[in-house]
């Protein structure tokens, strides 16, 4: 694998105090970071979980075992960085592509489009959290069933102004919410499919067509 070490001396280059010393560090580590993670992606898909050994991962990244224990402390940890990385996505590309417009139903269209677009993006780490996340201790469980709930709401609290709006008849927000994110995990979990028959564009279309059918009072 190539050597990092340039990598590393180009983004250790502001040797200055304060602020800008703070910012290599920062920028240092999330470079690393992203390292472990496609390699991890990578390796998690090929060879499952318990078929990953840490050598293999800094093999596959281009690093030292002893500097990937610097950013992640055991396999777990690696797992779980994989599966944050696609619900952290979500809240970073949900919100403005909701922003961009004003009415719910449209609000709705861009943010099931947004969903979907981060796992398209990402999809050997969808298959990964379904098959391997059990895997993770109960705390880690939480936390990411916290951070599925925050990006779930970003659904729902659309579907809540379409219905105060008059857009949308429904009286479970988060019902309609947890269908477009299950629809949307299904373009990941099932590509080998859908892949076949439609675009990405296609598949948001129709599915979000066939959801928004049944609360739309436009549809009435």
């Amino acid at each position: 694998m190539p050597s990092s070490t340039g990598q590393d001396a180009k983004l250790g280059n502001e040797n200055g105090k304060g602020p800008a010393r703070s910012s290599s560090r920062i920028r240092r580590t999330a470079w690393r970071r992203g390292q472990i993670l496609r390699a991890a992606t990578e390796l998690l898909e090929r060879e499952g979980f318990h078929g990953m050994s840490m050598s293999s991962l800094a093999e596959r990244a281009g690093m030292s075992v002893g500097l990937v224990y610097q950013y992640v402390s055991s396999k777990e940890d690696v797992l779980e960085l994989v599966i944050v990385d696609i619900l952290e996505a979500f809240s970073r590309e949900i919100p403005p592509a909701i922003a961009l417009h004003d009415d719910p139903p449209t609000q709705l269209y861009a943010a099931f489009a947004a969903y979907c677009g981060v796992i398209d993006s990402r999809r050997p780490a969808v298959l990964l959290t379904y098959r391997e996340s059990k895997t993770l201790n109960k705390a880690a469980q939480k936390k990411l069933m916290r951070l599925e709930e925050k990006t779930t709401r970003l659904l729902a609290d659309v579907v809540d102004r379409g219905v105060k709006a008059g857009d949308f008849i429904h009286d479970d927000p988060y019902l309609v919410a947890y269908d477009l994110a299950f629809l949307a995990h299904m373009w990941g979990l099932k590509y080998w499919y859908w892949g076949r028959i439609y675009t990405l564009d296609e598949y948001v279309s129709r599915q979000y067509d066939f959801v928004v059918r049944s609360i739309s009072t436009a549809a009435r």
